[in-house]
């Protein structure tokens, strides 16, 4: 059997394969920004999605079919009512089970060459084969080292997939599949924090609201300009625009008398800042090459006043 037909006939049966509940320990590392981060939970799963995750502080991640919580802080916060993707590290990472019409082992669109028909493998206490995956010739230039994925020979059920290379690893060290478990265990009866999910809707809300204005943004720049809308508030007519101009600009506006949003100034604080106000805004330009007095001046003087 090819290396092909190896790996199409054990990606079948990952897809193939089904269970009503499993309950295991995920280990977990992941390498960024010059840091090695590894973690160990312990999760629960009824299809087709009730989730418990728990790590060393106790619950993590709760998806009961109704709601999403997710710990944050010392709190449950609500993150959303239906179709949360749920946060990294997550073991339908590696069992890639369908959720809110998600694409099932999506990384298998980037690593499409197998390179061998496989190697045996053992992963928690399971006997497996391991097949290591190729990204396709130019299109993942950013994932030079092949993915290894163990699928477990009897079941199909994927156990590990990782880049030790690149310092990822996604494994399975305990599983038990169809198990009883405990009726209550995808219940959370404590307190709920719902300041996660207001802020998000919030911040939609102003989106949405400056998505729908004709922005007083300026009309000249020194290579020509258009905008694009970032951020709003529709209570006061602050706003965050992003300049389509030839290198970074942003306009921020807010009232007199009141501070920036603080989070429209992230990522941005390390550029130069011009300022400058009129009776009723405070106005600032954020860039990447400070402009020249004169073009500054033609920049607010292209800016319309508000109709």
């Amino acid at each position: 059997m090819s290396s092909e037909e190896s790996w199409a006939e054990a990606f079948g049966r990952m897809q193939a394969f089904a269970f009503t509940t499993v309950h295991g320990l995920m280990r977990s590392q992941v390498h960024e920004d010059g840091a090695t981060e590894e973690r160990e939970v312990e999760f629960w799963h009824q299809s087709p999605d009730r989730w418990r995750i728990e790590d060393e502080l106790g619950l993590w991640y709760l998806d009961d079919g109704e709601r999403v919580l997710l710990r944050t802080g010392n709190d449950m916060a609500l993150v959303s009512l239906t179709t949360h993707l749920g946060p990294l590290p997550h073991p339908r990472t590696v069992l890639g089970t369908v959720f809110g019409g998600r694409r099932v082992f999506g990384w298998s669109d980037d690593f499409t060459r197998p390179l061998g028909s496989g190697t045996p493998v053992v992963v928690a206490g399971r006997r497996a084969t391991e097949f290591r995956l190729a990204a396709t010739p130019g299109k993942r230039a950013d994932k030079p080292y092949p993915l290894r994925v163990a699928v477990d020979e009897r079941t199909g059920i994927p156990l590990r997939v990782a880049t030790p290379e690149a310092g990822y690893v996604h494994e399975i060290v305990a599983l038990d599949v169809d198990s009883i478990l405990p009726p209550d265990i995808f219940e959370w009866r404590g307190p709920v924090s719902t300041a996660t999910r207001d802020e998000r809707e919030r911040r939609r809300a102003g989106q949405n609201w400056a998505r729908e204005q004709d922005l007083p943004v300026p009309r000249w720049w020194p290579r020509g300009v258009s905008y694009s809308p970032r951020e709003g508030d529709p209570e006061t007519g602050a706003f965050r625009a992003t300049l389509d101009v030839n290198g970074l600009a942003v306009l921020f506006r807010w009232p007199c008398g009141t501070a920036l949003p603080e989070k429209w100034k992230d990522g941005f604080r390390q550029y130069p800042l011009h300022e400058w106000a009129d009776e009723e805004w405070h106005w600032a330009l954020l860039v990447d090459t400070p402009l020249s007095e004169s073009d500054l001046a033609r920049v607010v003087e292209s800016i319309p006043r508000d109709r």
